[in-house]
């Protein structure tokens, strides 16, 4: 039997100031909270998600844009991990079995291919031992040059904020 707890303390934690705060996790334990494990040696990398109780969907269940919203910034991050700076082309989920509000969950992301500006990511969100599957992803990602919004104020206002 699998257990993704123990295959988390093989990996490091990614220090929170080199991702930055965003929506998807805040701190605040009544919503959503990843913590990030990595090892540049591993296939994939893993994340450990709770939803507190203000990402309620169907009653006791999480919220399907919820878990969207975890896959999407997790294989970003990843993504970005990996030395891809990279944003969202296009997001696909496929939903397999509710989760439970207030449990603790994995996450298993990787990179499935890059090629010329194109990142392929996927993920999916399990259950300690990875018997029950909650959710399938597959994200393609675009590398974008930052430098390129340099001009546009409206974005440099956005960073300067989130900085």
């Amino acid at each position: 039997m699998k257990d993704l707890s123990k295959n988390i303390k093989l990996l490091k934690k990614a220090d929170k100031k080199n991702i930055l705060s965003t929506f998807v996790s805040d701190g605040n334990s009544d919503r959503i909270n990843v913590s990030y494990y990595f090892s540049d040696k591993s296939e994939f990398h893993i994340i450990e998600v709770f939803f507190g109780k203000l990402c309620n969907g169907p009653p006791g269940f999480v919220h399907g844009g919820a878990i969207s919203s975890v896959l999407d910034e997790a294989m970003g991050a990843v993504a970005w991990m990996s030395g891809y700076k990279v944003m969202t082309a296009k997001l696909g989920v496929k939903f397999q079995n509710p989760i439970p509000l207030n449990e603790k969950i994995y996450g298993k992301i990787s990179i499935e291919s890059v090629r010329d500006k194109t990142v392929i990511m996927k993920g999916e969100l399990v259950s300690n031992n990875e018997e029950i599957t909650f959710a399938k992803s597959k994200g393609i990602f675009r590398i974008v040059d930052f430098t390129k919004f340099k001009g546009n104020k409206e974005m440099i206002d956005v960073i300067s904020k989130i900085n």
